[in-house]
């Protein structure tokens, strides 16, 4: 295919994943706005952390799995249907396995028990969600993104209605999380029915060997999805155990809206994966001016939405929160500047993992999570959650420089 048609086509699938989660997110800020100011920022910030707990758990039910269907899939299609049976099966042992351990972790820790019926409600959502991934990575393979849209937009609007009549009709916390199961029970199921009508017919199936070949393979992707999540959950961890629930609510507030204003980043990187794994093969110059095209798009975009949210970061807290959130206000400011530093690191991941340099994302994300800890420590006593939002902007200037190392 051509340079221009290869071009629309990133741009559509872009498009197609950058939409479905754009409502995703919109969607999740105004439940977000509705949870507050109902049920208040300790309550949301009781949930960032179970949330935290679990997701810092649950990872280790994809072990790269996904990412290894994405990329070896995209070269190789003809094995799709192998893919999908075995690893499916794989994937059911391996979830099985975590889910005892969340159900022993929960009890050993000495949690209330509302909150241990919200921590299994939320791994076991996370658990059909993580099935629901992995059928949606096919989807990526192939570059049928229009499917995932299709799955994503009616899970999320199901999920936010029915979410939504939870929080008003006072139900609380617990009446929340479990609509989030719900609305991962239909998100798997839809995933299911689309990958089973038009795609493969077979069932899960056992092959040790295949297995075994296969986690091989995903390990530097299982390594990177370990080393991701617990990256971005330690500041929860640390607020949460040094300043507790309200603060954690806070500052959850701040980050979520950050983690929303990544979201053309993260749907490029998704757009991209495919293609640059089919460069790997390519001549070096290629592959180069690629990356750096990708850079420099992403790296304004960034620096845009980066200004915007700083000068906006009072007006936007006060209107959807009301006042007394003046410590959001100021790690959401604080934070804003690692929105450009977030667009090019996504991209550099993209292409580092397409093409055969895990290890160097492996090792960035492992010394700029130790950073991270360090200064969160250092920092947080003195200037609250606004220096936990100064480690995150530093660890991730850490991140970039490390990235273009090993991109060398």
């Amino acid at each position: 295919m051509s340079e221009l048609g290869e071009t629309k086509r990133i741009a559509k699938n872009s498009l197609l994943f950058f939409s479905a989660n754009l409502l995703s997110r919109l969607l999740a800020l105004i439940a977000v706005i509705f949870f507050i100011q109902i049920l208040g920022a300790g309550a949301y910030g009781e949930y960032s952390f179970a949330l935290a707990f679990v997701s810092a758990l649950v990872v280790f039910s994809d072990l790269g799995l996904h990412s290894l269907v994405v990329k070896d899939v995209a070269r190789e299609p003809e094995h799709a249907e192998e893919y999908f049976r075995k690893l499916f099966a794989l994937k059911m042992g391996i979830v099985a396995a975590v889910l005892a351990v969340i159900g022993t972790a929960v009890f050993l820790f000495g949690f209330s028990d509302e909150l241990k019926i919200i921590i299994l409600l939320l791994a076991l959502a996370a658990f059909l969600n993580s099935f629901a991934d992995f059928i949606k990575a096919f989807f990526k393979a192939y570059e049928r993104f229009g499917f995932e849209f299709v799955v994503s937009t009616s899970s999320n609007i199901l999920t936010f209605l029915l979410a939504v009549f939870v929080l008003f009709s006072g139900y609380g916390l617990l009446g929340f999380v479990s609509i989030l199961f719900v609305g991962a029970t239909f998100n798997f199921a839809i995933s299911l029915f689309i990958i089973r009508k038009f795609f493969f017919k077979g069932w899960p199936e056992m092959d040790t060997a295949f297995w075994a070949n296969s986690i091989k393979t995903a390990a530097p992707f299982g390594v990177l999805l370990v080393l991701s999540t617990f990256y971005f959950a330690i500041d929860v961890f640390i607020i949460n155990f040094l300043g507790g629930e309200t603060l954690l609510g806070f500052y959850s507030v701040a980050y979520n809206i950050i983690i929303g204003s990544i979201l053309l980043a993260e749907a490029s990187a998704v757009a991209l994966f495919p293609f640059f794994s089919r460069l790997q093969e390519g001549d070096k110059t290629n592959k180069i001016k690629n990356l750096r095209k990708s850079m420099i798009i992403m790296g304004l975009i960034g620096i845009v939405i980066s200004i915007l949210l700083f000068f906006l970061s009072q007006p936007l807290i006060e209107l959807l929160f009301g006042q007394g959130f003046s410590e959001t206000i100021s790690a959401l400011r604080i934070l804003s500047w690692s929105i450009p530093l977030l667009y090019l690191n996504f991209v550099l991941f993209s292409f580092l993992m397409a093409t055969g340099k895990e290890y160097g994302v492996v090792a960035g994300l492992i010394i700029a999570s130790a950073a991270n800890i360090a200064l969160d420590i250092l920092l947080f006593p003195l200037f609250g959650i606004a220096g936990v939002g100064s480690a995150t902007v530093f660890s991730q200037i850490v991140l970039l420089v490390l990235l273009l190392y090993f991109n060398r």
